[in-house]
């Protein structure tokens, strides 16, 4: 049978475990016309069995069915395999998903009204860890596109690609990621870590700038300092910095910085792993005794619960999204907007802070 089947992926957005409704449009590249039948979505780990009526289709005909497919309640993104198959009469086809249909949970953290218009997440952590790296990895997922967005330079080094804080916005989104220069020992002295959190530096302030030099800066855009103050941190380590003494106490001083700050509970990155667990790229939700390891070296470190720490794995040399990409960065953007809106809450419920410039 000649037939080519052709989903056309949806334009709203929904929760995982919600059902999604595709326009599939069949052809038939025969003399012969094609009886009335059924197109189905078969059952997988994640999608149930679904199907719907296909009418007759003339020769060299084509018609355009919907369907939706029917998800269990109880399903995860752990379920998620990142393909649909489809089947027509003997005519089955396989196609690829993308995470960013399935971002629909993440519109309902917004901003109290009031408040401030977005989320800020921030990417704090060491040189060469990959924080805007990660930048580029959200950016693509909440992309259309199939190609992997590159906005952010990276360095992919333990020297400094970003100089500058940098924001990131995103259209439809109710949050924005603030990029900043990496953390070493000679970076982030006296307050410049509690001054980029705060929201007291201006715009595209540079690590290079130096405080009492700017203070009119400063003083002219502190009316507008709550809309650059960040509600939550991923802090960006890289693997091999678990094993260096150094780095571990860098590490932990910093995190230490940031516990009493209204962007509180950050989440801790651990990036590079796939340099010594070369499955995690192709698979990142797949259990790895070196990953658990990792976090556990983490959560010994700097006491926090391992429900705090992830492996993440950023765009590398691949010039198309990868669903299992995608899939682990959802998983720390959706944790860092809770975390972020709780954060926001109480500080709402706090009095306000009185500056003296």
């Amino acid at each position: 049978m000649s037939v080519v089947i052709t989903p056309y992926l949806p334009s709203k957005r929904v929760a995982i475990g919600q059902g999604q409704t595709w326009n599939v449009e069949i052809r038939n590249n025969s003399d012969a016309q094609l009886p009335g039948s059924r197109l189905h979505i078969l059952c997988d780990s994640y999608n149930s069995a679904s199907s719907c009526v296909v009418p007759a289709i003339a020769p060299w005909g084509t018609v355009k069915v919907t369907i939706t497919a029917h998800i269990d309640s109880h399903k995860s993104i752990e379920d998620m395999t990142g393909c649909v198959t489809w089947k027509y009469n003997d005519v089955t086809r396989q196609t690829t998903d993308r995470m960013e249909r399935y971002m629909g949970k993440l519109k309902a953290f917004v901003p109290p009204t009031g408040a401030v218009a977005k989320y800020k997440v921030c990417l704090f952590g060491l040189a060469g860890a990959g924080k805007s790296a990660f930048v580029n990895a959200v950016l693509t997922l909440a992309s259309s596109g199939m190609s992997v967005v590159e906005t952010a330079g990276v360095g992919g080094c333990a020297r400094h690609n970003t100089r500058q804080l940098a924001t990131y916005t995103i259209d439809g989104e109710n949050f924005a990621l603030v990029d900043t220069w990496g953390l070493t020992l000679t970076t982030y002295l006296n307050d410049d870590l509690e001054n980029v959190v705060d929201g007291v530096f201006p715009r595209n302030w540079g690590m290079d700038m130096i405080y009492d030099q700017h203070a009119k800066a400063i003083r002219d855009n502190a009316s507008t300092r709550p809309e650059r103050a960040v509600h939550v941190i991923l802090f960006m380590i890289t693997h091999s910095a678990l094993d260096k003494n150094d780095e571990c106490e860098l590490i932990k001083a910093n995190y230490a910085r940031l516990q009493d700050k209204a962007a509180r509970n950050p989440l801790v990155l651990i990036s590079k792993v796939d340099e010594i667990v070369p499955a995690f790229r192709s698979n990142p939700l797949g259990d790895y005794p070196e990953v658990r390891a990792l976090k556990q070296k983490v959560t010994d470190l700097l006491g926090i619960p391992e429900n705090r720490v992830y492996a993440v794995v950023n765009y590398k040399d691949e010039s198309e999204r990868s669903f299992q990409i995608d899939r682990n960065t959802y998983r720390i953007v959706e944790h860092a907007l809770r975390t972020a809106s709780e954060n926001l809450r109480r500080v709402a419920e706090e009095p306000p802070t009185t500056f003296e410039w």
